[in-house]
């Protein structure tokens, strides 16, 4: 016997349901492909953006860069309320040397401009500090002794270091010169910078025009900037201590730490100032100046900049046959930056030795 089949019990397909289906399914897809395109393209242009070399400067208009201690090298006085911090814990600005007890560090961040990176002032004015100054102060303005009594009493400008009696300001000039270091120091007012959204608080130095020869170094004293590399990170504290000192005498910008930021990065300087010569100083060991070296070799940098050594940790020929020391002491910039305007500048042959093994018959 012959049965014939009947399909009238199974439901036929929606032309229009498989349609949206469709469409549905087709949507996911380039909504997935769309997602994996902007993802890569994220990826290479953020790896672009770390492979550029930039210099990046804290934003000093949002805080002070704090250093904490336990104890100050000399009788501090906190800038707020004006507490001895000797004996107490506290911090100390590491750019501007403004100093606070624990509960008035935000207030401090408030109240107290740091030294500024950038500026749009037309002339480069004096950063007047209260208090806490050096022993053996000598006013700029009647040259007598000032600082010395046990309060916060006396300002110093952390640009020129020139220290004044509160009473004398009235009888100084407003414009900042840099003082003793000049030609060493890129003043605000010749940066310009731009806000960075991959770091913040994070500026990128985006233009350096050459100081006036008022606020800047005179015919007599050719401008180098000086640029400070150092990596916190390596060994011990020694290099946290350099960098933190050299921000005192310099533009914070041009203090760069290699914990943070690539040689690259820092001697981006070299392009920015143009055709000026930058002298480099690098703190370190010889494994840190040969990471140095080879950066501005394959920066292919011109003119070269001048390159002087800072020695850290144990690992120092380098810095012993140039005459710069073998270990490290106590810095002092001051005397530092006067050797660097003693030095003179001599070439380096750089050589690559390869060596191997031949296994005798």
């Amino acid at each position: 016997m012959r049965v014939l089949s009947s399909n009238m019990d199974k439901t036929a397909p929606d032309p229009t349901v498989a349609a949206i289906t469709g469409q549905m399914e087709l949507s996911v897809r380039d909504a997935a492909a769309s997602v994996l395109v902007a993802l890569l393209f994220g990826f290479l242009v953020r790896r672009w953006v770390k492979r550029t070399p930039r210099v990046m400067a804290r934003d000093t208009r949002r805080g002070h860069r704090w250093s904490h201690t336990g104890m100050f090298s000399q009788p501090s006085y906190c800038n707020i309320c004006e507490s001895l911090l000797m004996t107490s814990r506290g911090a100390f600005c590491d750019a501007c040397g403004v100093c606070a007890c624990p509960t008035c560090v935000r207030p401090a961040n408030k109240q107290l401009t740091c030294k500024a990176v950038t500026s749009r002032e037309a002339s480069h004015k004096h950063h007047w500090v209260q208090g806490n100054l050096p022993f053996d102060s000598t006013c700029e303005v009647c040259d007598s002794s000032v600082g010395d009594s046990p309060e916060l009493t006396g300002q110093r400008c952390c640009w020129c270091h020139r220290t004044i009696h509160d009473q004398c300001r009235k009888n100084i000039s407003e414009v900042c010169d840099l003082g003793e270091f000049s030609q060493y120091i890129v003043p605000p007012t010749c940066v310009k910078v731009r806000a960075t959204t991959t770091v913040p608080r994070r500026l990128t130095v985006a233009q350096v025009s050459r100081p006036a020869t008022s606020t800047g170094a005179g015919a007599d004293k050719p401008w180098t900037p000086l640029i400070v590399l150092g990596n916190r990170k390596s060994g011990s504290t020694d290099a946290e201590q350099v960098l933190s000192a050299f921000r005192r005498y310099l533009n914070p910008a041009q203090v760069v730490d290699l914990g943070d930021q690539r040689p690259e990065d820092g001697l981006e300087w070299c392009h920015l100032v143009g055709p000026e010569r930058c002298r480099v100083l690098v703190a370190g060991g010889d494994g840190t100046v040969d990471w140095v070296l080879n950066a501005i070799e394959n920066l292919k940098l011109q003119p070269p900049p001048a390159v002087g050594i800072l020695p850290l940790g144990t690992g120092n020929d380098l810095s012993r046959v140039l005459g710069s020391g073998e270990a490290y002491v106590e810095v002092d910039p001051e005397q530092v930056l006067r050797r660097l305007q003693r030095a003179e500048v001599i070439n380096v042959d750089r050589w690559l030795v390869r060596g191997w093994s031949l296994n005798r018959p």
